[in-house]
């Protein structure tokens, strides 16, 4: 068995053993039998728990920007709350790494390059699931915004208490018949108040005058 020389980051010394050879006929029970068998052993004594290098490089180019494989880590070994925060951690890197987008990005470089290659049409399937899992998280990058800008204001609420004070509370500001009503305006105009001072924010980049 030979592994890719791209990294090396596999033993020199790996290699298959067929001196143990196994012979049955091709729809014996005794072939099933033997198979579920060593399928059942496979289960509990993996060749390895998880892909510790997440970023594939055993290719020069890869659409792939992180993997994960970690099933048997997580059947064998985590409990309920190790597996609930392996779960979150990818999330988190998934979020700020943009990696659904990423390998949209990625995707449509190996479309030029393969071109005229006879694996084109394998990468082309590749499209469909790439760009569904790009729309998805496209639409939990907004709706987390909210979040996010909910998080900043409290944030700086906190850092900037004396002068949080200073604003006058109970008004209400009316800007439906105004063409620039932006929610960001506010939050570029509190944030102001608090000695944040930002060219934009989100979508805006003028102030409220009247916070």
């Amino acid at each position: 068995m030979k592994f890719s020389q791209v990294t090396k980051i596999f033993s020199d010394h790996q290699q298959l053993n067929y001196r143990g050879a196994i012979l049955t006929s091709e729809h014996s029970a005794a072939r099933q039998r033997i198979t579920a068998a060593l399928d059942a052993y496979r289960q509990l004594f993996p060749a390895a728990l998880c892909y510790t290098q997440i970023v594939p490089v055993d290719e020069i180019v890869t659409v792939r920007v992180y993997f994960r494989e970690d099933d048997y880590l997580s059947r064998l070994i985590l409990d309920d709350a190790q597996q609930a925060r392996l779960d979150r951690l990818w999330a988190e890197l998934e979020y700020v790494s943009r990696s659904p987008l990423k390998e949209l990005d990625t995707l449509q470089l190996q479309l030029e390059v393969a071109l005229g290659d006879p694996q084109y049409d394998s990468i082309v399937a590749l499209s469909k699931p790439l760009n569904d899992r790009a729309a998805v998280f496209r639409q939990e990058l907004s709706d987390s915004e909210a979040r996010h800008l909910e998080a900043l204001v409290d944030f700086a609420a906190c850092a900037y208490r004396g002068k949080m004070m200073e604003l006058e509370g109970g008004r209400v500001l009316n800007y439906l018949d105004q063409p620039n009503r932006k929610m960001c305006r506010l939050y570029l105009a509190m944030l102001d108040r608090y000695g944040i001072h930002l060219d934009e924010f989100g979508d805006s980049t003028e102030r409220l005058a009247e916070v």
